[in-house]
């Protein structure tokens, strides 16, 4: 049986490090190829200890991650 996913040899990595602010930890991103560019959304755990999601874009899916500093989804504090 093909395999359905493989990862790229050069082990590309987002972590927290290379975020636009501080967090905890990147977990697991869902990954979309558009075409020109590819579309992560990356869940992260911020420094309180709450998750949000957020949007990071490569056109190569590889290198030059651009990564957003704003929340794209967020949960709502009770």
């Amino acid at each position: 049986m093909e395999e359905l996913f493989m990862r790229d040899e050069r082990n590309p990595l987002i972590t927290a490090v290379d975020l636009p602010y501080q967090a905890n930890t990147v977990f697991n991103a869902g990954a979309a190829d558009l075409g020109d560019e590819v579309l992560l959304l990356l869940r992260v755990e911020s420094c309180s200890g709450r998750s949000h999601l957020i949007v990071a874009r490569s056109t190569d899916g590889v290198t030059g991650w651009e990564i957003e500093d704003r929340a794209l989804l967020h949960a709502k504090q009770a």
